[in-house]
């Protein structure tokens, strides 16, 4: 073994080093998780403190806004329209995390048309509720507002839970395909009304004018998606016996004839949520074309997913989400 004497320089110059490390050591193990948790939360772990970071202030029943942005004609996200103090503040300050689910949901959907959503949002009604949801805006008709609720995201550990935020994203993509050019005929008088008392007269005048299947924005156009799907599926009297237990006030008396109507229907849906709307037995569907292969059957509920089949574009647009869906 070979030894050798170390000059004062180099001595200094080892000591020095040794110090450094040391330090860097130490800010490591004092920092290195609050440096951590916020790497894991823009990687999408949301992890215990995100968590409880959002319990407070959240209401069950509805969505709680967290941060919202303006989104520009090409589909970036522009001006924070609602940054003041929230009780949310970690899930609020962290843009990384905004950017991140707003990219993935535009990389899903590389077909849609962005210029129909003006507002991106964050959201939450606390763990386990809504997970996304899109709005029809207050500013324009055909303007439309995009939410996500993070805390529905990412499981217990902090995991995207990949194949469940998908479906749920094209589900709403549905959604947003259904009051798109040439699907819809929005109605102007509605859209005016909705905050008068005039809006309940509006909404009946519009609906009786309407031929096709009418959604709450307008009427269906006769060639549209929905409009099709539900003459294939929904019976003039599945139709009438829903709108009557949309009339219900009460909303657990509703929900209970909600699942009623399921249980007497069930094996025509996908699940006992598509059978809480036409529409939501749509997006139901259609997120399951998008994303799943389906067995073979002939069962209604497999039917209503093979049904975008007969659609080109839509076999076509099927190929590119689940393209995109791989690197998801």
């Amino acid at each position: 073994m070979k030894t050798r004497r170390l000059k004062i320089g180099q001595l200094l110059g080892s000591i020095f080093t040794v110090l450094v490390a040391v330090s860097v050591l130490l800010a490591y193990v004092l920092f290195a998780p609050q440096v951590n948790e916020r790497l894991d939360l823009h990687k999408g772990a949301v992890l215990t403190f995100l968590q409880k970071d959002a319990i407070d202030g959240v209401h069950e029943d509805e969505l709680t806004s967290i941060v919202r942005y303006r989104v520009n004609e090409q589909g970036e996200l522009g001006e924070i329209m609602y940054g003041e103090p929230h009780s949310h503040p970690a899930i609020q300050a962290d843009k990384e995390l905004h950017i991140d689910l707003w990219e993935r949901f535009t990389k899903l959907t590389p077909v849609l048309d962005l210029n129909l959503i003006h507002v991106y949002e964050l959201a939450t009604d606390g763990p386990d509720g809504t997970v996304a949801q899109v709005l029809q805006s207050t500013e324009e008709i055909d303007a439309w507002i995009f939410a996500i609720d993070p805390l529905d995201v990412f499981d217990s550990s902090g995991n995207v839970l990949k194949e469940e935020f998908a479906l749920t994203l094209a589900h709403e993509f549905a959604h947003l395909l259904t009051v798109s050019e040439g699907q819809i005929e929005y109605s102007e008088e509605v859209f005016d009304t909705y905050w008068q008392s005039a809006y309940e007269k509006a909404m009946e005048q519009a609906r009786s004018e309407c031929e096709q299947y009418f959604l709450h924005e307008g009427c269906s156009t006769s060639a549209s998606y929905l409009n099709l799907f539900v003459e294939s599926f929904w019976s003039q009297d599945m139709l009438a016996q829903f709108e009557r237990v949309s009339q219900i006030e009460d909303v657990q008396l509703q929900d209970e004839a909600l699942l009623a109507f399921y249980d007497q229907y069930y094996w025509e849906f996908l699940n006992d949520y598509a059978a809480t709307h036409p529409e939501e037995d749509f997006a139901e569907s259609f997120a399951q074309f998008l994303l799943i292969d389906v067995d073979a059957g002939d069962s209604v509920y497999l039917q209503k997913i093979r049904f975008f089949e007969q659609f080109p574009e839509l076999v076509e647009m099927r190929m590119a989400v689940r393209e995109a869906y791989a690197n998801f």
